[in-house]
């Protein structure tokens, strides 16, 4: 099994799957360098995968520190292509390429600094649908221009999915909870339909609000339905008035 915190890096790295819908084209000279970066970025974290693998396989006594060591230079050279993305959608950010280029480069992990690039190629996007592939891009990170960004694009935005994303991408990022139930109340009014993975948002978002509303300390547990382990059916409210430890668990 490979380390957890090299399981933690390459979670950063997983593709976001596409939106739909028409597109311009990116320039060719744009798009066939940063095809070729996306290709040589897959190709590092591959290779990184299978010598994980091959390490963890020998049960080597120094393993971590080996892992940890595959991960440094990984993580050395995921910041010479980041470098190399953002470089390209400097160069022209209005092209759709840039966006394909800050797609990569935020995969690969950016900097403060990287960052505010980026962003700044995204802001000549935020009318458009093609942004709708960057911006989950944008939930692991923390930078508050970030949150301006998602702002411009629900109140500009043409696509009403960008605005959609951009809308719970807000709702889950603010710590006021009040802001955050308006938010998630607007999804649920305004883009309940709008796809997002193997559910609509409206399902998502109601189910975040619910949580907020009724899942925290003070408010009366919602009811459920269950077996013990001899079979025998039961409800949370048989046990009223009693102290629970609850023990939710799994296999996956």
């Amino acid at each position: 099994m490979r380390s957890l915190f090299a399981l933690a890096l390459l979670a950063c790295f997983v593709n976001a799957v596409p939106a739909q819908g028409s597109r311009p084209e990116s320039s060719p000279a744009g798009a066939a360098s940063v095809e070729s970066l996306r290709r040589e970025f897959q190709e590092l974290r591959t290779a990184l995968e299978n010598e994980i693998d091959g390490i963890q396989a020998e049960s080597r006594p120094d393993r971590e520190a080996a892992v940890e060591k595959l991960v440094a230079r990984f993580s050395k050279s995921a910041a010479r292509i980041a470098a190399s993305s953002l470089a390209i959608a400097e160069a022209a950010p209005k092209d759709p390429a840039a966006l394909a280029a800050v797609y990569l480069a935020l995969d690969t992990g950016l900097e403060d600094k990287q960052m505010t690039a980026a962003l700044k190629v995204l802001s000549e996007h935020v009318r458009g649908d093609a942004i709708c592939d960057v911006l989950p891009k944008l939930n692991g990170y923390g930078a508050k221009a970030i949150d301006s960004l998602l702002e411009d694009v629900l109140e500009k935005s043409r696509s009403r999915r960008a605005r959609a994303l951009a809308c719970f991408q807000l709702a889950m990022r603010t710590r006021a909870e009040a802001a955050r139930e308006r938010l998630l109340e607007r999804v649920i009014a305004e883009f309940s339909d709008v796809n997002f993975g193997k559910e609509d948002l409206g399902v998502v978002a109601e189910r975040r609000l619910f949580a907020m509303r009724n899942l925290r300390i003070g408010k009366k547990a919602p009811d459920i339905e269950g077996k013990d382990m001899d079979g025998v059916a039961f409800k949370l409210s048989d046990y009223g008035g009693k102290v629970l430890v609850l023990d939710f668990w799994g296999f996956w």
